[in-house]
């Protein structure tokens, strides 16, 4: 590598680094603190076939996962941090292995097309959605791993050294460990050996070893892993091809927001510059295979992988992470073609003009996710959960909106009644039934000894979203309400003009035509009414007859008062926990 190159390369690095750098300094999202919590209990010796805090009381079988285990053992060389810190930087050094090892994907076929290659992974939008510090959910290593079979593949056809098989089989049976999804890629690289094999085999009957040696080497411990795995994989349309079981009695996805639906709309922000260098790839490749046959193997792997990645779209939003690969593979060949012939016809000052356009696109959309915000639990949850760790029954479930579930069981270390892997659609539509009820009966019929449940200001500004599991449209309206001229009325950012009467009653309306609004606003303690003679509040609650005496209005607005059965236990600011009282508590 010499001094230029190795300069560049730096730069990638350190791009790559600035762009996934978030402001927060710990772990963010769902999925890194069920990550967080099992790597924990390896530490600490404490993992266990079947996760009591999951589904209680019965609880979920663990399958032992590589990445939990690769975390815990190599947190023990640094003791010195916590081991969330560790995991909050765990991302990055992944991401920057991706970088590398993409450029030595792209080095295969010239020095510039290794700089491409690591250029897009370190700057496509979806790429760094997906792996930005904090984020210690698996894409990370999802790509890192993707990213190594492209190599091996890749080099195996390049060098024909048998030893690069092997190692393929060996990883795809690793990333078997650590991720569901895993098998897709299972039928892209053995598959395209397989072909390729079959192809070369009316030449040369020895060809069948490039399928046979990394099929054995994959199968042999991936059985002894899951002796189910052959049948699996042979089950070629197990959830119409997406790498994740989606539920589909009810459409969860409406309320997940990584699984929307893809639209068109969609693509460009997401995936950048790579999405139209891709196709212009795409063409080119297939030329290439034209004119040049030793290009077959990568054009055959390559079509797999984008007809897959595709196909995996209908899961969701957050499989662009997938469908972004093998674009900025593509991408990476158009702009190495293009590259060496502005080169050779000498139009040296055109060429650098054209590259310094396409990544100066790439790096205006990276820059729309430099500094993507994902919910983490603030100073009030963490006092909240850490207080349940220290003073709630061992065998305290918690009834919660299931975002909050893994960080119930990773920084409360008690059971939760839903969390973000495990949300049947029955549990689901009963806690939302639960809150938009009447009658707290149902929190009894839960049959748990000591059942609690947390609520926070998250259910309030999402009720319509909880609401929408017992198929009614209900939602909270809050209002930022401002002074106006008027002595006696507000108005709030969306020129409204609000008028109290001493009843509690409020009338809103646009400009000078007042349109009364058929609800009430409640008075909590830092939300209260505002009358003339009272400074303004930070927010008002509007809330709509039919959640009047709901549940959820009784608990979160009036902390229990009217619910004999259900009581305070402690308040943290935007979150509050109560407990469902048994008949002997009531007694007492």
């Amino acid at each position: 590598m010499d001094k230029k190159i190795a300069i560049a390369f730096l730069f990638l690095l350190f791009f790559a680094t600035y762009l996934r750098w978030t402001d927060p300094n710990v772990l963010v999202g769902a999925d890194s603190y069920y990550h967080y919590r099992k790597s924990d209990e390896i530490v600490r010796n404490e993992i266990a076939d079947t996760d009591h805090l999951r589904n209680p009381p019965e609880g979920i079988g663990y399958r032992k996962n590589f990445y939990h285990y690769f975390t815990a053992y190599t947190y023990k060389f640094i003791p010195f941090i916590s081991l969330e810190k560790y995991m909050i930087y765990l991302p990055l050094v992944f991401s920057l292995l991706s970088v590398l090892v993409a450029y030595k994907i792209g080095r295969i076929f010239s020095t510039y097309t290794g700089i491409f290659a690591g250029f897009f992974v370190a700057t496509t939008p979806m790429l760094v959605e997906r792996t930005h510090k904090g984020f210690a959910d698996t894409d990370s290593l999802v790509l890192l791993f993707i990213l190594l079979l492209i190599y091996l593949y890749t080099k195996f056809f390049a060098t024909k050294n048998i030893l690069y098989l092997v190692f393929l089989g060996l990883t795809l049976f690793f990333f078997q460990t650590f991720w569901s999804g895993y098998w897709l890629f299972v039928y892209v690289f053995l598959g395209s050996l397989f072909f390729y094999a079959i192809c070369e085999s009316r030449k040369n009957i020895t060809s069948l070893i490039y399928f046979l040696i990394p099929s054995v080497i994959y199968i042999l411990p991936a059985t002894l892993y899951r002796s189910s795995t052959l049948l699996f994989l042979l089950r070629l349309y197990r959830h119409n091809l997406n790498p994740v079981e989606i539920q589909k009695t009810i459409d969860v996805s409406q309320t997940v927001g990584e699984l929307l639906p893809v639209r068109t709309s969609m693509l460009l922000p997401a995936l950048g510059a790579v999405l139209p260098l891709g196709l212009a790839g795409l063409c080119l490749l297939l030329y290439l295979t034209y004119k040049w046959r030793e290009f077959a193997p990568f054009s055959m792997m390559m079509a797999l992988l984008l007809v897959l990645s595709v196909i995996t779209l209908q899961g969701g939003y957050r499989f662009l992470f997938l469908f972004a690969i093998p674009l900025l593979l593509l991408s990476v060949i158009c702009l190495g073609v293009v590259f060496q012939n502005f080169w050779k016809i000498q139009y040296k000052v055109g060429g650098i003009m054209v590259i310094i356009i396409i990544l100066s696109f790439c790096m205006f959309h990276a820059t729309i996710y430099e500094k993507r915000s994902m919910p983490y639990p603030d100073d009030d949850w963490r006092e909240a959960l850490s207080w349940i760790d220290e003073n709630l029954e061992e065998n305290a479930v918690i009834v919660a909106w299931w975002d909050h579930g893994y960080w119930i069981e990773a920084l409360g270390k008690r059971a939760a009644y839903v969390d973000n892997g495990h949300r049947p659609d029955l549990k689901i539509m009963r806690y939302a039934e639960m809150l938009t009820s009447t009658d707290t009966a149902m929190l009894h019929e839960l049959g748990l000894e000591n059942c609690y449940i947390l609520l926070s200001e998250r259910e309030l500004f999402n009720f319509e979203m909880i609401s929408y599991f017992v198929e009614e449209r209900l939602e909270y309206m809050v209002r930022f309400p401002r002074k106006t001229e008027s002595y006696h009325d507000f108005s709030t950012f969306y020129d409204e003009h609000l008028i109290f009467e001493n009843d509690g009653t409020i009338t809103i309306g646009s400009e000078d035509n007042f349109i009364p609004f058929n609800g009430y606003v409640y008075s909590p303690k830092e939300y209260r009414v505002v009358y003339a003679d009272e400074p303004l509040p930070s927010r008002i609650f509007v809330v709509k007859p039919e959640l009047a005496e709901s549940i959820f209005t009784e608990m979160y607005i009036y902390d229990a008062e009217n619910l004999p059965d259900i009581t305070l236990i402690k308040e943290f600011k935007k979150v509050k926990l109560f407990k469902v009282l048994t008949e002997c508590e009531d007694n007492e």
